[in-house]
């Protein structure tokens, strides 16, 4: 809503140029790192919820893999055995950390306003 208020698209506005041409030359390249931020993000948050259910035991069921069943699995032979739970938890922390970095990386590459200017 605050990019739809700024001179610019006023001004395309008023010279006539229709709303799809707007939204499609000033609207979205200005909005796309913060599209590609709330994509991202929800990935992870994907991520963690089906993780959370298969964990308690909501979501994938043991036949099938999941991180949350892995982890489930490696909670109760954390004693005897650490490692089934602390690869499944390295992995799951490794893919929500390279996600963020590649949103990072993309948010960068697209604002049109960042200070890398497209050269990440």
């Amino acid at each position: 809503l605050s990019v739809r208020e700024n001179d610019y698209i006023r001004a395309a506005g008023y010279m006539g140029v229709s709303k799809a041409r707007t939204i499609v030359r000033h609207m979205i390249p200005n909005i796309g790192s913060l599209l590609v931020i709330q994509f991202t993000l929800a990935v992870v948050s994907t991520i963690a919820s089906e993780t959370a259910l298969s964990f308690l035991g909501l979501g994938v069921k043991l036949p099938d893999v999941s991180l949350g069943t892995l982890l489930q699995v490696g909670t109760g032979n954390l004693t005897a055995a650490p490692w089934q739970f602390w690869f499944p938890a390295g992995a799951l922390t490794l893919l929500t950390v390279s996600i963020a970095f590649i949103s990072d990386g993309l948010r960068d590459a697209l604002d049109p306003n960042s200070s890398a200017g497209g050269r990440a």
